[in-house]
């Protein structure tokens, strides 16, 4: 089901027997692929930069494991694709920190950028990573910030960053992570481990052609606040986001008294895209998201929104993978019920479009396009195309789920991020007299 982002080339492909890597019903095609020699030219980022010439090896390509989400094999646009064996790369070494990443961006000139910048990041954790705040690369090509030695090599906490231009964050294992405008950037295979992803358009500083690829929020928690949002506000604006091969855990709210017979609780949604401000295309792609209470998506006055190969879950089916929690609205036993657990919700602005996708569970909004699309309730009609209606989708088990959406562990999530290997730069040679 994955589609590449279009400026991509797709790595060759191996078949691989792991049950992490199992197909799903609707099987994609096996994924192939070889072992390539890459010549990068290595810039190490220090007091003295050396520049060296060395080679490194691109392991075999993730094979897919999933039917909908992430499998490794969606790639952030415009980004050196250290998957593959055609480019040159200028790499450049880094300590864990935000002021060195940020100043081995400020050392790159244009021709480097232009020809392809993979920032190498050594081991360590980033608590704060404020120092790439106002970073502007306005080149075509992206600069590449990656975990040297796989996603779970850096750690973070909560990333909170403003105004960046021009990078792809890469290969992560995080707490959270908050984007207050941002232009011609993504956020890609990243782990987001306490359950909060934001992406807003803020205080005039705008976002524009951003991504969001393969990142993944594994866990359900409680907590009073969605696990995901993406908004923009009038007079800020937002236009063409992209989130493609994601994974969003439901977030149920604390279960306490919150006043009165019929006080207002908390509105814990999976993924919000809210605002007059979101004045361009935000497209869901290849993406799985689980209810929190209210919804798994809601989409509040946004007029360009589509589902493209998507797979959105919610009702008792969520439950099937992720359990009311002790503490939790829903629990047993909890004072407060388990809210809407509305698949969609919202009525959008207009221009709400679904293909190849599935939702189970209620739809809310008006509906523009629809195709090839199931849905678990019948009533829903689209003013071009329509819903197929399933009723046996209701009925999907924990296993059934297994089979379309890979759970994605850590040790999962390693299997597909993890295969590309970058051994250390050969030492710069000593001149001679």
């Amino acid at each position: 089901m994955a589609r590449p982002t279009p400026s991509c080339t797709a790595p060759m492909q191996t078949p691989d027997a792991d049950d992490l890597r199992r197909a799903g019903e609707t099987t994609r095609s096996a994924r192939w692929a070889r072992t390539h020699l890459v010549r990068v030219l290595a810039v190490v980022a220090a007091a003295g930069i050396a520049v060296t010439a060395a080679s490194f090896q691109v392991a075999p390509a993730a094979a897919a494991g999933s039917t909908y989400g992430p499998d490794g094999t969606h790639y952030p646009s415009d980004t050196p694709d250290i998957r593959s064996a055609s480019s040159d790369h200028v790499v450049v070494d880094v300590e864990a920190s935000g002021p060195a990443i940020r100043e081995a961006l400020d050392a790159l000139t244009s021709r480097e950028i232009a020809a392809g910048v993979v920032i190498r990041v050594a081991p360590g954790r980033i608590d704060d990573l404020s120092a790439l705040n106002g970073y502007s690369n306005t080149g075509s090509a992206k600069v590449l910030i990656t975990a040297r030695d796989g996603f779970q090599s850096v750690t973070g906490g909560s990333w909170a960053l403003r105004d960046v231009t021009g990078i792809t964050l890469m290969r992560f294992d995080i707490d959270a992570l908050d984007v207050k405008g941002a232009t011609h950037s993504s956020f890609a295979w990243l782990r987001i481990n306490e359950n909060w992803l934001g992406l807003s358009a803020s205080a005039g500083v705008p976002v524009r052609d951003v991504e969001l690829i393969e990142v993944v929020e594994p866990d359900s928690t409680v907590k009073n606040s969605d696990s995901a949002q993406i908004k923009a506000y009038a007079p800020d604006v937002m236009k063409d986001v992209l989130v493609e091969g994601g994974y969003i855990a439901p977030s149920f709210y604390v279960d306490e008294p919150y006043g009165g017979d019929d006080a207002a609780r908390p509105h814990t949604d999976s993924l919000q895209i809210e605002g007059g401000g979101v004045t361009g295309q935000v497209t869901v792609r290849d993406t799985v998201v689980f209810s929190s209470n209210n919804s798994a998506v809601i989409i509040g006055g946004v007029r360009n929104v589509a589902f493209e190969e998507s797979y959105i879950v919610a009702g008792s089916v969520t439950t099937q993978r992720y359990p009311f929690l002790p503490g939790g609205a829903g629990f047993n036993g909890a004072i407060n019920g388990p809210g809407s657990l509305s698949a969609v919700q919202g009525s959008g602005g207009g221009n709400v479009d679904a293909s190849d996708s599935t939702f189970i569970g209620s739809l809310q909004p008006v509906w523009d396009s629809v195709v090839n699309t199931r849905t678990s309730l019948p009533g829903k009609t689209a003013a071009k195309g329509g819903f197929t209606v399933d009723e046996t989708l209701s009925a999907t088990t924990a296993a059934d789920l297994d089979e379309v959406s890979t759970r994605p562990t850590g040790k999962y999530l390693s299997s597909i991020w993890d295969g590309v290997e970058l051994p250390e730069p050969s030492p710069t040679p000593t001149p001679t007299s």
